[in-house]
């Protein structure tokens, strides 16, 4: 769990961003990997665990309490597509994290809303992950460009938002899945 967190951490570093960034969300948070080791290993940074799942953020929220981590954790029951487009969260975050969130257009739709300009999506990617998962114009479409692959162990690329999500993105969750961007 380390070794991933401290990969998708190390992503933003590696990406660019400041060595701690101000705040950061677990897109699709399950369990709480990466975001509670980020939360433990980066003791100024302010976390959000957002997962649609009550049963995955009753887990988070007895984790966070138990880990004594409330005073810069959140956990947050929410749909990311609903989210994102709540002035709380809506282009708030410094770094997205994604780990099996969803396919990677989904991904990039989702986080690219929640992160403010100059921000950074690190997602977490399978070993011998093809190049064409992460397609340039659909992602320019997005306000997002490829800013670096990191592998192969952790596997990881890294996305800057490098202009504005725009405000109809992302769509409801069933128009993502139904049909995706690419």
């Amino acid at each position: 769990a380390h070794a991933v967190a401290a990969g998708l951490a190390g992503g933003a570093a590696v990406g660019g961003a400041a060595a701690e960034p101000g705040r950061v969300c677990d897109l699709g948070a399950g369990g709480g990997v990466p975001g509670l080791v980020v939360a433990l290993d980066h003791p100024s940074v302010s976390i959000t665990l957002l997962d649609r799942s009550e049963r995955c953020c009753a887990f988070l929220d007895r984790a966070v309490d138990d880990l004594g981590l409330a005073d810069r954790v959140e956990v947050l029951l929410a749909d990311a597509a609903d989210a994102a487009h709540e002035p709380d969260h809506r282009g708030a975050y410094d770094v997205v994290l994604s780990r099996s969130f969803g396919p990677p257009a989904a991904t990039a739709e989702c986080g690219a809303a929640l992160l403010g300009t100059g921000g950074l999506l690190v997602v977490s990617e399978p070993p011998a992950v093809e190049r064409s998962r992460w397609p340039p114009a659909p992602l320019a479409g997005l306000g997002l460009e490829l800013e670096r692959r990191v592998g192969p162990e952790p596997n990881f690329v890294v996305l800057r938002l490098v202009s504005p999500c725009p405000a109809g993105r992302p769509r409801p969750w069933a128009q993502i899945v139904k049909r995706p961007l690419y």
